[in-house]
């Protein structure tokens, strides 16, 4: 099973993966045999505020997978550390 670093990625389908951060929840969704789109829903079942609605293009699993690892580690939109 492909697993990113922190979240633990399980398979709904051949098509689609969910995990659950410290953020909320994502969810990778194959679109076509080369591409794969992530999102991402806040704990209020809202869009994540730093990723874009209709989700982000990547080019592979894999690649879906980490960017949802930087997402994760990234603070909360309009939070800022150390201020």
């Amino acid at each position: 099973m492909t697993t990113a670093a922190r979240l633990d990625w399980k398979p709904a389908s051949p098509h689609l993966w969910h995990a659950t951060g410290v953020r909320g929840r994502y969810k990778i969704v194959r679109v076509d045999p080369n591409a794969w789109t992530l999102y991402g829903t806040e704990p209020g079942g809202l869009t994540m505020m730093s990723m874009p609605a209709t989700g982000i293009a990547c080019d592979t699993l894999h690649a879906a997978q980490l960017r949802a690892e930087r997402v994760d580690r990234e603070p909360p939109a309009g939070e800022m550390s150390g201020s």
